[in-house]
C-alpha cells in the first residue's frame, strides 16, 4: 500500500507510519489521578487502536488498556484515558501508543516522552450537590451518599448554588447569590474555608452554570446579563471573555477532558441543542438535532461520550446520552419527572443526576453508565431538595 502523508500530523511524526499518537497535557491531575490526553490518527480508513503507558521511570510498567475506535482518514481523534491508583507528589513519565495496521504483524508506536507530577495528599473525594430551598447551600458527600457536610455558612436570604470541583479536587467553584440578589462566581475549600469572590466587583452581574477547566486555569460560566452568553475568565477572576458572542440563549458550558474544546446549550438554531466549540469560541458545532430541548451536557471522562437532559422522550427532562459526535442517542431515565444535571464518575462507570421522583423535591441520584442500577443518594423531607449534583474528579480512595 503506498503511504500518504497525513496532512495533519507533524511531519516529523508522519513520515514513518500510517498510524500516529500525538499526547496533549495531563489533565485532572489530584494527588492519586490524572487524565491522559492525545489525538489519534491514521492514514488507513477503519479501525484505529490506541492506548497509554506510565511509571516513574521512563520504563514505565504500565498499560492502559487498549481502545479502538473509527477512523477517517488523516481526521484527528481526541482520546482520553483517566487513571488512578498514583502517589502523591510523584513524577511521572508517559507516553501515548498506536497500533500500524499496515504492517504485518501490525507495529506499535509510542510518542516521546511526556510527564507530569501530582499533588500533595489531599483533596476530596465524593460528589457535591445544592441543598436547601428556597434558599441554598453547598455540600460534599461520600460517593455513596454518605457523611454529608454543609460548606456554606450563609446570611439569612444568601444562597450557594451548583458547586463544581477544582481539576485537583481542593476547591469548589459556586454560584453565591446574595440577599440583594445578582449571582456571582465564588470558589472556597473543599473544607468551607477561604471563601473568595471573583466576580463581586460588579454586584449587578448574573453569572450562573459554572466549569473549571481540567487544567485548573480557567472557569467558564454563564451570564445571564441578556438572552445567555458563555464567558471564561482565568481562575482568579481576572481576563474575562466572552466565548459565544450571540443574540442567542447560550448556557451550561462543559470543557471536554483534554480541555480542547468546550460542550453546551444553544437555542441559536432556533430549539435549544448541545452544540461544541474549541476552547476559545471558535467553530461552535451542532451535535443534537432532535424537536426536544437538550441540556445541561457532561463529557465522560475518556471524552468519547455526553451525557444531557432533554425532553425528547415527553414534556419532562430525562437523562441521555450520545458519542461526542453527536451520534447514537441513548435514554438512560425514562421518568413523568424533571431528571437534570447529569455528572460523570472519575472512571466513567457511573452517573449522578437530580431527580424529582419522590414527591417530586429534588433527590440526588446515582446509576450505572448504561442507565441501570439506579439508586438514590439523598432523602429529604420537608421543603428541602438536593440538585445540580458534581463528581469530584478525584476517585474514590483504594481500599
Amino acid at each position: 500500500m503506498k503511504r500518504r502523508v497525513l496532512a495533519l500530523v507533524p511531519l516529523a511524526l508522519a513520515v514513518s507510519a500510517c498510524a500516529v499518537g500525538d499526547p496533549k497535557p495531563a489533565t485532572y491531575v489530584t494527588d492519586i489521578s490524572a487524565t491522559l490526553n492525545g489525538n489519534a490518527y491514521s492514514s488507513i480508513p477503519g479501525e484505529l487502536r490506541y492506548w497509554f503507558r506510565y511509571g516513574e521511570t521512563t520504563a514505565y510498567g504500565i498499560e492502559t488498556p487498549m481502545r479502538t475506535l473509527a477512523n477517517e482518514e488523516t481526521v484527528a481523534h481526541p482520546v482520553s484515558e483517566p487513571i488512578v491508583g498514583l502517589s502523591p507528589g510523584t513524577s511521572y513519565h508517559w507516553q501515548m501508543c498506536v497500533q500500524d495496521d499496515e504492517e504485518d504483524p501490525p507495529r506499535n508506536i509510542c510518542s516521546s516522552d511526556r510527564t507530569f507530577t501530582t499533588g500533595p495528599a489531599g483533596g476530596h473525594s465524593g460528589i457535591a450537590y445544592s441543598h436547601g430551598g428556597p434558599h441554598f447551600g453547598v455540600v460534599v458527600m461520600d460517593a455513596d451518599g454518605g457523611n454529608p457536610v454543609d460548606l456554606s455558612a450563609l446570611t439569612p436570604g444568601a444562597s450557594d448554588y451548583g458547586p463544581v470541583f477544582s481539576p485537583d479536587a481542593r476547591r469548589v467553584a459556586f454560584q453565591f447569590d446574595p440577599p440583594a440578589g445578582g449571582w456571582q462566581v465564588f470558589t472556597m475549600g473543599v473544607d468551607g474555608s477561604d471563601r473568595d469572590g471573583l466576580t463581586d466587583d460588579d454586584p449587578s452581574a448574573n453569572h450562573q452554570t459554572l466549569a473549571w477547566s481540567p487544567d485548573g486555569g480557567k472557569i467558564a460560566y454563564t451570564s445571564f446579563a441578556a438572552t445567555g452568553e458563555i464567558y471564561v475568565m482565568d481562575a482568579d477572576g481576572s481576563d474575562r471573555t466572552n466565548l459565544t458572542g450571540s443574540p442567542a440563549f447560550d448556557a451550561f458550558p462543559a470543557w471536554s477532558p483534554d480541555g480542547s474544546r468546550i460542550a453546551f446549550t444553544s437555542d441559536r438554531d432556533g430549539n435549544p441543542e448541545i452544540y461544541v466549540m474549541n476552547a476559545d469560541g471558535t467553530d461552535p458545532v451542532r451535535l443534537t438535532t432532535d424537536g426536544g430541548q437538550d441540556l445541561f451536557p457532561a463529557w465522560s471522562p475518556d471524552g468519547s461520550k455526553i451525557a444531557f437532559a432533554s425532553t425528547r422522550g415527553g414534556s419532562d427532562l430525562d437523562i441521555n446520552v450520545m458519542d461526542a459526535d453527536g451520534s447514537d442517542p441513548v435514554p438512560l431515565t425514562e421518568n413523568t419527572v424533571h431528571e437534570s444535571s447529569p455528572t460523570w464518575s472519575p472512571d466513567g462507570s457511573k452517573i449522578a443526576f437530580s431527580s424529582g421522583r419522590r414527591n417530586f423535591r429534588g433527590e440526588i441520584y446515582v446509576m450505572d453508565a448504561d442507565g441501570s442500577n439506579e439508586t438514590p443518594l439523598t432523602t429529604n423531607s420537608g421543603d428541602d431538595g438536593d440538585n445540580a449534583p458534581a463528581w469530584s474528579p478525584r476517585p474514590e480512595p483504594i481500599e
